[in-house]
């Protein structure tokens, strides 16, 4: 069921974004695969990590890298069997009070009501730019 897949995805940001961090994981499949690009601002969760309790300790380092982080979703596109398209942009401040906005599009495979695959390609230079 598409809509029911990008309805998943939809919460999946809504939770992260309010910090109800234990939606988050109900979410999650327990054995998630979480794929992030080179030069992503938490250096290890920097290509593939798998399970959600990594995925959730590199979600763990952000308050040590940025004082806020929120991935806002714009759009949602229903690739079928699973898959779920995201275009948004994260935006990001510093401890410092330095600010960016970067573009992302994620991919999520959802299965029974859960995400078992993310793979992000997002803008790292921006990013990178308030947490160097």
């Amino acid at each position: 069921m598409s809509a029911a897949d990008v309805e998943v995805a939809r919460e999946i940001y809504e939770a992260f974004n309010r910090g109800d961090t234990q939606r988050v994981r109900e979410l999650f499949d327990d054995d998630i695969e979480w794929h992030e690009p080179e030069g992503y601002f938490v250096p290890e969760a920097r290509g593939t990590t798998r399970g959600n309790d990594a995925v959730f300790a590199i979600f763990g380092r952000y308050p040590e890298m940025l004082k806020s982080f929120a991935p806002t979703p714009e759009e949602f596109y229903d690739a079928g069997d699973g898959v779920v398209f995201v275009t948004g942009t994260q935006r990001a401040e510093a401890h410092d009070g330095r600010t960016a906005e970067a573009s992302f599009i994620n991919l999520w495979r959802i299965r029974d009501g859960r995400a078992t695959l993310h793979r992000s390609w997002s803008d790292t230079k921006t990013l990178g730019s308030v947490t160097g």
